[in-house]
């Protein structure tokens, strides 16, 4: 069990460096273009492929490995659990449009970068490629925004909606474990109620 949350650490971890990169990098690259200021844009752009390398790749590496890892130790059918499919669908299709879109345009985008950061004339088609960075953008992170709300079930605190979430889990979506929650109440409301096939596996 405690290997098993080394995993799941590893899972969190790679989430945060990984969505918390691709929010920020978004929204700083859409100030910074708002400047209109050639070395603004210019530093941004170094930044920006930057970024990816080093938070972006590591974050992804990180979130798939400790994933597929932790659901392997909890015997986790990944292709066959409905909410984990449905996340690494929208995962994957991000980061297809990361790499067959996003990726290329920020090269193109760098190397006018390079001349106009010296020139000071921002040309037109950096102005293009940023209308669709900043389209193909919006849609991979809100991929990954639905992927993370369908790895997360809410139980605002109430026992009520805490067996109502455990119950859709356990009958729905046919989780093998259960992990949480810390809530004295929450818990002994999940625990007493007769869920079929579960038996002691609640933790």
């Amino acid at each position: 069990m405690e290997q098993t949350r080394w995993w799941l650490a590893l899972h969190i971890l790679g989430c945060v460096i990984f969505l918390g990169n691709t929010i920020v990098t978004f929204f700083w690259k859409l100030m910074a273009d708002r400047s209109r200021d050639p070395k603004v844009l210019a530093f941004s752009q170094r930044l920006v492929t930057l970024t990816d390398k080093v938070f972006t790749a590591v974050g992804a590496a990180l979130l798939a490995i400790g994933g597929y890892v932790h659901a392997w130790h909890l015997k986790l059918n990944t292709l066959q659990t409905p909410w984990i499919f449905w996340a690494q669908v929208c995962f994957y299709a991000s980061a297809a449009i990361w790499v067959a879109v996003l990726v290329p345009i920020q090269h193109k985008q760098g190397k006018l970068a390079e001349a106009f950061g010296v020139s000071g004339e921002i040309p037109a088609a950096y102005w293009r490629l940023a209308s669709r960075w900043n389209a193909m953008g919006t849609l991979a992170t809100t991929l990954l925004i639905v992927a993370l709300l369908l790895m997360v079930v809410d139980d605002e605190s109430e026992p009520g909606k805490g067996v109502e979430n455990a119950s859709k889990l356990v009958q729905r979506d046919k989780v093998d474990v259960l992990i949480g929650t810390v809530h004295s109440g929450m818990q002994m409301g999940i625990q007493k109620h007769p869920f079929q096939g579960l038996g002691n596996r609640f933790r």
